[in-house]
């Protein structure tokens, strides 16, 4: 990864980038290596002021790990806000099956009203918030209260 963050400093320097960023479907959830790692790394690779500018990681109401891990204030979420890194999240809707697993139940307790498609995009980012409650869980094929039906 740092013979990577090598070019992109030198393309910057050359001033064919801005920045540049780092997509990882899995390597911050099972820490392959953390948003400090990564700062090193492009401030090694920069010789000091590095413009890593961005993460991309996977959440949604299935992946739940860095938006559990942010309401307990760990984790690549508020690593990367800490550091004045943009986040961008990506399989929101978890490959197209998410809105398949939420039922109107879950919709209408994160915002009455909303389709299913909506809810699955707009849920995440509430549960985030804590306006999910956290005994919902999704995965499989559905999204379910914890303890009960």
């Amino acid at each position: 990864m740092r013979d990577a963050f090598v070019v992109m400093e030198e393309e910057t320097a050359a001033g064919h980038l801005a920045g540049y960023g780092v997509t990882t479907w899995a390597g911050l959830e099972e820490e392959a290596f953390t948003v400090r790692e990564l700062l090193a790394l492009a401030a090694e690779a920069a010789g000091g002021q590095h413009h890593l500018a961005a993460i991309q990681l996977p959440a949604s109401l299935v992946m739940m790990t860095p938006i559990v891990q942010a309401l307990h204030g760990r984790g690549p979420l508020p690593a990367a806000a800490g550091a004045g890194l943009r986040v961008m999240v990506s399989a929101p809707l978890h490959g197209g099956e998410l809105p398949g697993m939420v039922d109107q139940e879950l919709a209408d307790l994160i915002r009455p009203g909303l389709t299913l498609a909506q809810t699955c995009v707009l849920g995440w980012w509430e549960r985030r918030a804590g306006r999910v409650p956290l005994e919902w869980r999704c995965g499989g094929r559905s999204c379910r209260r914890e303890g009960g039906p």
